[in-house]
């Protein structure tokens, strides 16, 4: 760790263990903050791999752009201003809401969350469902 950067990411073991071993792929990262997790991650990253970075805070994303910069001749790199909300119906576009739902159905089982939750009740994957459905992203605005 630099003194660049010096958060400390939590559970970094557990979400390293996710990233797959000699092959491409794509990080989104939608809390991206200080990149304590990105930078790690982006270390794991086969050359042609691609990271999509999405911050609320554009001091942060600043950072982050200047801090993950040394990875930018082998990792395609893209940050994007927005908060998680606005950045679904923008993703959309491109194809990462479905793996963002994906993504999210795994740590909750969506069809029971669908049916039994309660009015007013959401949590991540119902939320990321009903975003997916929207048609004009500036609802979310």
């Amino acid at each position: 760790m630099s003194e660049f950067n010096s958060h400390i990411p939590v559970m970094l073991d557990e979400v390293l263990s996710f990233v797959p071993k000699g092959k491409k792929i794509t990080y989104l990262d939608l809390t991206l903050g200080r990149a304590g997790h990105a930078s790690n991650i982006m270390d794991k990253m086969l050359a042609g791999s691609t990271f999509i970075g999405v911050d609320r805070d554009q001091e942060a994303l600043s950072y982050c752009e200047q801090y993950l910069s040394r990875y930018g001749k082998t990792v395609k790199q893209y940050f994007l201003h927005s908060t998680f909300s606005k950045a679904i119906p923008i993703l959309r576009k491109s194809g990462f809401a479905g793996a963002l739902l994906a993504f999210t159905m795994s740590f909750d089982d969506f069809v029971i969350s669908y049916f039994v939750s309660g009015n007013g009740v959401k949590n991540i994957s119902i939320v990321v469902y009903n975003m997916t459905k929207r048609i004009n992203p500036t609802i979310n605005a």
